[in-house]
C-alpha cells in the first residue's frame, strides 16, 4: 500500500513537471540532478475500523531542490503548483486524496507535506473445516 500511493506522487510529479528529476525513496549516491523532488514517507499509522477494514494514514514529504540556491521566487511558483498536482493522486488502486497540505522553505529547499488517508479491507485468511470427531460414550 504505501509504495502504491509513493508510486502515485512519483507519477504525478514526472507528469506535472517535466523537467525536473523526481526521486522516491531510494537513495542517490551521485548527487542529485537539479532541479529535483525527492519524495519520501514520513508517517505511517492504521486504525481498526468495524468490518475488517483499517483506515491508513500516510504522510509524505517532498523536497524540491531548486535550479538555482535561494531563488525565492522559483521555490514559491513550485509551491503554488504543487497543491495543484498531489490534491487527486491516481494509483493502481484509484485515486486518493491528499489532505493537510502544507509547505515550508528552510535552508533554500522547498518542503511540501501531504497526507494520504484511505479505507483498507483486512484479507481473511481461509482456515480449514475441523474434520468430523466420533465419540462413543456408555456405561461399563
Amino acid at each position: 500500500m504505501i509504495r502504491v500511493v509513493l508510486d502515485g506522487i512519483t507519477q504525478a510529479l514526472a507528469e506535472k513537471f517535466q523537467d525536473c528529476a523526481v526521486y522516491g525513496g531510494q537513495e542517490v549516491a551521485q548527487g542529485l540532478n537539479k532541479p529535483c523532488f525527492f519524495v519520501t514517507m514520513t508517517a505511517f499509522s492504521q486504525k481498526p475500523l468495524p468490518g475488517s477494514r483499517y483506515e491508513r494514514r500516510q504522510e509524505f514529504e517532498i523536497k524540491y531542490y531548486p535550479r538555482q540556491e535561494g531563488d525565492f521566487e522559483e521555490l514559491y511558483g513550485i509551491a503554488e503548483r504543487l497543491f495543484l498536482a498531489l490534491e487527486a493522486v491516481d494509483t493502481e488502486q484509484g485515486v486518493v486524496r491528499g489532505t493537510n497540505m502544507r509547505t515550508s522553505i528552510d535552508a533554500g529547499l522547498l518542503g511540501f507535506c501531504a497526507s494520504y488517508n484511505m479505507i483498507a479491507r483486512a484479507v481473511k485468511i481461509p482456515r480449514p473445516a475441523m474434520g468430523s470427531l466420533k465419540q462413543k460414550t456408555g456405561l461399563g
